[in-house]
């Protein structure tokens, strides 16, 4: 059975649950034994049941139960902290990045840097370097911003821009590589030297 197939059935066994657990107003606590009797027979049963199994319940669920997965969890976004500089001048290095944004270092969690280049073509236009940064905290962020959003560059070149910062688009950092315990171990080995 394919895989969407097993989560459209499971899904339609959860609506049908869902819809036979469900009390009608009419047979609630407080209904008449009138209104009961119209009620299937089962029903009343298997609430009974469940009331005394687990307490209340309330349109078929349990009263402890019925919180969502969702509510538990603060829908809250996280403050954004990773920014993304562009525009700076194609020659810039990625040491005279550093220096420019040397008072910043010590709140910086992570950065990259990636160079421009300037092409040989005078048809091309030349591609800007950018910088994406991630800092420890919103303040350090604001600061940096108000600081240098708009300011003007000039590379050694005489290329002249300014900057933009603006919120990354994608605020996850990459994870560090993990180094693999057989690197530069062939030289070690048995059959290695053999051959």
């Amino acid at each position: 059975m394919s895989k969407t197939r097993k989560i459209l059935l499971s899904r339609s066994r959860v609506d049908t649950e869902q819809k036979f657990n469900e009390v009608p107003p009419e047979s609630g606590p407080q209904a008449s034994s009138a209104d009961r009797s119209n009620s299937r027979p089962g029903k009343q049963k298997q609430l009974a049941k469940a009331e005394k199994t687990s307490g209340p319940i309330y349109n078929g669920k349990n009263e402890s139960k019925a919180t969502d997965h969702n509510e538990s969890v603060s829908n809250v976004p996280l403050p954004k902290t990773k920014s993304v500089i562009r525009h700076i001048p194609p020659s810039f290095t990625e040491d005279e990045f550093n220096g420019l944004a040397a008072p910043y270092l010590p709140h910086i969690d992570w950065k990259y840097f990636v160079a421009g280049k300037v092409h040989k073509s005078k048809s091309k236009p030349a591609t800007f370097a950018r910088a994406y940064i991630k800092f420890s905290s919103v303040d350090h962020l604001l600061k940096f911003h108000k600081e240098f959003s708009g300011k003007v560059l000039k590379d050694n070149n005489g290329f002249e821009t300014a900057i933009q910062i603006e919120f990354a688009p994608y605020e996850k950092i990459p994870r560090k590589m993990k180094s693999d315990r057989r690197e530069g171990t062939i030289e070690k080995s048995e059959i290695y030297t053999f051959i």
